[in-house]
């Protein structure tokens, strides 16, 4: 800019000199046409002696006007260039007052203040916007990933590294996403909705888990961006849905086969087929099986009842607790189970002593019912089932001792899912529904118990329960 003004200033004064220059030369013109007569022989040492004088006078008015030029310039350029070297601090109102610029600057440099405060807040508005998204994204559980049309990552967020379990510590900007996810599913389906845009949604296994992904293409304007690849642990909810499913189809199962048991009979005595002391047989059968029915509803409902609590329990809801006596309820359970034990020969012997405990008294009388009666079906004639009841350091300790069929390493994986049973081939007659052991599994969960065991196969199997 400087360049431009002292170009232009020089230019002022170069029109300067040629119309001092003409000026002279005007001036010497009438001076030559009032001397002309005593200068006709003698013009040219007239023009000799003035010539010096008028170059001189040139050289001096283009110094001086490039020097003027020059401080004019500066002088001119002098506010403008402190606007531009302050705009920062000029920003604040009361500087805006006090600033010695020209007039006609004013408006100009009010113009550019007022912009420059729009496009700061502005940028404040997208900094705090940008800030509001990062935080959301980092701090989602859901795994987010933005792709580009490369399937280079523009964007992960650390919930997506966890479940792709990838480096938490590796920077996967930039990089491919194969480098995150090398499951071939996976990343044939992202190809595929790059390629043909059609959304994905599926549930798919990595490392022994169930993820569920949705990819979804990005368009700006009908132009392709990328894709979003959203996910979310499903394994938990997955099992849920086939203990459901297997639920559902035991319950079935188990409901039929003495519904068949009960109609045939039903139907033989109706028939008249069935005669005499056959009547009274099938009778017996159909009162067995029906109170068969009964305890699986039973059982059932119980169940339901403590997943209820359980339920409630993780919504902070009140626990009917209360100070129980392990020792007095472990008596009146084996007083109602002596008889089933005396059918058998099976010893059955209670040591140890009074225990109080913070615990739901029916739901503690259900555990040890389940966990003696349990151990009473399962072990054969002449064997002994022990309970022993003891305090160890800050725990009451519940032992259930058996000398039974025992269970192998591999069931005692699923012991507590409803509707498991041991090699049924083993377990025959023993009547029994498949849930005494996931109720005790429930009532433990709703205590904050824990519970161990230790099983060999023919040599019994004794649970643990430190409460």
């Amino acid at each position: 800019m400087k360049k431009k003004i002292y170009r232009s200033l020089m230019m002022v004064s170069s029109i300067s000199i040629f119309l001092v220059t003409v000026l002279l030369l005007f001036i010497f013109n009438n001076f030559y046409i009032n001397n002309k007569i005593e200068l006709a022989h003698n013009i040219f040492p007239l023009f000799l002696i003035t010539l010096p004088a008028f170059i001189i006078i040139i050289a001096l008015i283009f110094i001086i006007s490039s020097y003027l030029s020059s401080v004019l310039s500066d002088q001119i350029l002098k506010p403008i260039n402190y606007v531009g070297e302050n705009i920062e601090r000029l920003l604040i109102k009361n500087e805006l007052d006090t600033l010695n610029i020209y007039d006609e600057l004013l408006p100009f440099v009010k113009a550019l203040i007022f912009q420059s405060e729009k496009i700061k807040h502005q940028l404040e508005d997208i900094a705090q916007k940008n800030d509001i998204t990062k935080t959301i994204i980092s701090n989602m559980k859901e795994g987010l990933i933005f792709v580009d049309n490369k399937r280079d990552i523009l964007s992960i967020n650390k919930s997506a590294i966890e479940i792709l379990e990838g480096n938490e510590a590796f920077n996967y900007k930039s990089k491919s996403f194969i480098t995150i996810c090398r499951n071939s599913a996976l990343n044939l389906e992202l190809d595929k909705v790059l390629e043909e845009g059609n959304d994905f949604e599926r549930i798919i296994e990595l490392n022994g888990r169930y993820i569920y992904f949705f990819i979804n293409k990005v368009f700006s304007e009908d132009k392709s961006l990328g894709v979003i690849i959203l996910m979310f642990d499903y394994t938990q909810k997955h099992k849920l849905d086939l203990i459901r499913k297997e639920f559902s189809s035991n319950v079935s199962h188990e409901l039929k086969t003495p519904l068949t048991s009960i109609n045939g009979y039903a139907e033989m005595i109706e028939t008249g087929i069935a005669k005499g002391e056959d009547i009274k047989k099938f009778a017996s059968i159909i009162r067995d099986e029906g109170l068969r029915l009964l305890e699986l509803i039973n059982s059932i409902i119980k169940l339901s009842k403590i997943e209820d609590d359980s339920y409630k329990r993780d919504f902070s809801y009140k626990k009917d607790f209360e100070d129980v006596n392990l020792y007095s309820i472990s008596i009146d359970v084996i007083e109602k189970l002596k008889l089933i034990a005396s059918e058998k020969n099976i010893d059955l012997k209670l040591i140890g002593s009074d225990q109080n405990i913070k615990a739901n008294k029916v739901m503690i009388k259900e555990l040890l019912y389940n966990l003696i009666e349990n151990a009473i079906k399962y072990t054969p004639n002449e064997g002994k089932v022990t309970i022993e009841i003891l305090n160890d350091s800050n725990f009451t300790v519940l032992k259930v001792k058996d000398t039974g069929i025992g269970i192998s390493k591999e069931d005692q994986k699923r012991i507590f899912e409803r509707f498991f049973m041991v090699d049924k081939s083993r377990t025959k007659n023993k009547n029994s529904t498949g849930l005494g052991l996931s109720i005790v599994k429930h009532i433990i969960e709703y205590h904050n118990f824990k519970i161990s065991l230790i099983s060999e196969i023919d040599r019994g199997s004794q649970f643990i329960i430190y409460m």
